[in-house]
């Protein structure tokens, strides 16, 4: 199981966007400041840590720059949430965060990235399970249709 920490308040910008972070093998964990994070972290070894780059107290880009100095901490994907500025750009750099992403959150950019540092694999196909028919009238000819399965490369059998 994959373990999540979302730090600050970026948990209600993610809370819409979590198609990704639902799934069954995540456990996903929230912290509301840098020290709540890193006790977090050290008694459950995260696999990623979000963090906001403009947090109270401390700051997004000290808080990974202590995570990368801390041998038992360091092993991590990190991810600053940042302003679309230079300077929050470099600042994610200079920490050595692993990606950032800027606000407002993109939602295909941030999914990507995650899927990426935690080597998620993209669902190319998926099989939903119903049951549909539909008959009608077409230009005084009947027509009748059915499908069982549903997939992006299921065809419906008509008859």
């Amino acid at each position: 199981m994959k373990k999540i920490l979302i730090v600050d308040d970026l948990d209600t910008y993610i809370q819409r966007e979590r198609s990704i972070l639902n799934r069954s093998d995540f456990k996903i964990f929230t912290a509301t400041s840098g020290e709540d994070a890193l006790a977090i972290h050290r008694s459950e070894h995260m696999d990623m840590v979000i963090i906001d780059m403009d947090m109270p107290g401390m700051s997004g880009d000290k808080l990974c720059s202590i995570i990368r100095k801390d041998e038992k901490l360091k092993n991590v994907s990190v991810v600053m949430v940042c302003s679309n500025t230079r300077g929050d750009i470099e600042r994610s750099k200079t920490c050595m965060a692993n990606a950032y992403v800027t606000k407002p959150l993109n939602t295909v950019q941030f999914l990507m990235t995650v899927s990426k540092l935690l080597d998620i694999q993209e669902r190319k196909s998926y099989r939903v399970l119903i049951k549909l028919s539909v008959s009608g009238k077409a230009r005084s000819e009947s027509f009748f249709c059915y499908s069982r399965e549903a997939s992006p490369s299921s065809a419906i059998q008509g008859t």
